[in-house]
């Protein structure tokens, strides 16, 4: 049931794309049988987030949470790497959802689910 619901979302990803990571991440939504559009560099950032029902942020490591950051001005829930390095006020807050990168992809699709769940009852 987890992939179905995350079936539901139409996945846009915006962003210079370094050491080839758009063909690998394609190659993994490709298998989960995902709809994905790969914007790369945009010039309009917030229009961008104001265009989406949520922001995806899943660094490997951020010193500078830049993009939860600009999602969560733009008014957009924010679904984060805990190697996002959000700061615990806002990590805590029931529109923002934490999860470690390295979990498995069915525990990353459950706390998904449970946090989209809890997002759309607290809005």
């Amino acid at each position: 049931a987890g992939l179905d619901f995350v079936r539901r979302f139409s996945w846009h990803f915006y962003g210079a794309d370094r050491g080839n990571y758009s063909a690998r991440l394609r190659g993994v939504l490709d298998a989960m049988n995902l709809s994905s559009t790969f914007h790369g560099r945009v010039d309009d950032v917030q229009g961008a987030y104001c265009a989406a029902d949520v922001a995806v942020a899943f660094p490997l490591h951020d010193r500078n949470p830049r993009v939860p950051t600009e999602a969560l001005r733009a008014g957009r829930p924010v679904f984060a790497s805990l190697e996002a390095n959000l700061a615990g006020a806002v990590a805590c807050q029931p529109f923002v959802g934490a999860v470690s990168w390295r979990d498995s992809r069915r525990n990353l699709i459950a706390a998904f689910q449970s946090w989209a769940l809890n997002a759309t009852a607290a809005a």
